[in-house]
């Protein structure tokens, strides 16, 4: 058992040193964004990223960006100007902002606030926007399966998951359809450049149940994931929970 928990010990410090304090899924959620925003020379834009948290993409991206949130902690972070919003309005001006992007949000807001957020992201937008939200009924299936399994293992509610349950995932239609409408409703054109899939369900579904596992040899392997993290772009196969969308306003 000594061993084992050395091992373990072990991976968490080869963990920090990769991706930080985030997560696993964290990292798979945000490195696909920093690849393509790279790929496609985006970088250097001004960005607002919409739920950041403390860090978002930051972590992964060291430039200067704002973020809004309904709430954030007090660690400091040079790189995110954190504005705290309390509605559903940003406080910015008509496409302030080259690129808004938001990463796993919409699931967390109710299905009849949806529409509205996304016009906000649309309203200060001024050439892309990129969405990021697990989707669709396999989804869906998916996060009721970890939910119940949290709630065994930990005795406890997992908030993230609960919120999942209860709003709702987005359906794939969703997003494309509120995107064009508001751009639409701004004068504006929009085009659909990138639609990617993003992790396959059972992989993930393995990983996060080791990760919530109280068995500590189940929850050392957890730690063996992120020798996943380089090869990324080859879990996007069969299934998968999360989509990417990326629109270009013209």
């Amino acid at each position: 058992m000594k061993i084992i928990i050395m091992f373990k010990n072990i991976l968490k410090k080869i963990k920090q040193k990769i991706i930080g304090e985030y997560s696993t899924d964290i990292a798979l959620r945000y490195l696909p964004v920093i690849d393509l925003l790279k790929q496609r020379a985006l970088t250097s834009l001004s960005i607002l990223e919409v739920g950041s948290g403390d860090f978002g993409m930051t972590t992964y991206l060291k430039k200067k960006i704002i973020g809004v949130d309904i709430i954030f902690s007090e660690q400091s972070n040079q790189w995110l100007e954190k504005i705290k919003i309390n509605g559903d309005h940003f406080p910015f001006f008509d496409q302030q902002f080259d690129l808004v992007l938001s990463v796993d949000n919409l699931e967390h807001i109710s299905s009849e606030k949806r529409r509205n957020f996304i016009k906000e992201i649309a309203r200060v937008s001024k050439q892309f926007i990129l969405i990021v939200v697990p989707y669709g009924q396999a989804a869906l299936q998916h996060d009721f399966y970890l939910n119940e399994f949290f709630e065994k293992t930990q005795k406890c509610k997992d908030k993230f998951l609960s919120e999942h349950l209860h709003y709702g995932l987005p359906v794939e239609s969703e997003i494309e359809d509120y995107v064009i409408e508001a751009i639409k409703q701004s004068g504006r054109k929009v085009s659909k450049i990138n639609e990617i899939s993003l992790l396959n369900i059972y992989l993930r579904k393995l990983f996060m149940k080791c990760r919530f596992s109280k068995n500590i040899i189940l929850n050392s392997i957890y730690y063996l994931f992120l020798l996943l993290i380089p090869m990324r772009k080859l879990l996007n196969f069969g299934k998968c929970y999360r989509k990417l969308y990326l629109f270009k306003i013209e």
